[in-house]
């Protein structure tokens, strides 16, 4: 069996189990701000941001970005939580 049919049976069972609303996210943030109201600014940052699940409609979620831009330094975060409402 290839590698890429191993991976498709793999992804094909994940999904039969459900989203799961577990995890942990981590990028890099990249701005480019073309002349709005007259300031062009460029920057980048990063976010982190996860989530857990409660139950298994109920999941809580936070996240947070940092970015250094030309113009100023910003932060902001989120934090919440979540119903998913069972299809079908």
């Amino acid at each position: 069996m290839s590698v890429g049919a191993a991976a498709l049976l793999a992804a094909g069972s994940a999904a039969a189990e459900g989203p799961r609303y577990t995890y942990v996210d981590l990028g890099y943030v990249n701005l480019d701000f073309d002349d709005i109201a007259g300031i062009g600014a460029d920057g980048d940052g990063f976010n982190v941001g996860g989530s857990v699940a409660v139950t298994a409609p109920v999941h809580l979620f936070a996240g947070y970005t940092d970015a250094d831009v030309d113009v100023d330094d910003f932060g902001f975060g989120d934090i919440g939580v979540d119903y998913t409402r069972p299809q079908g």
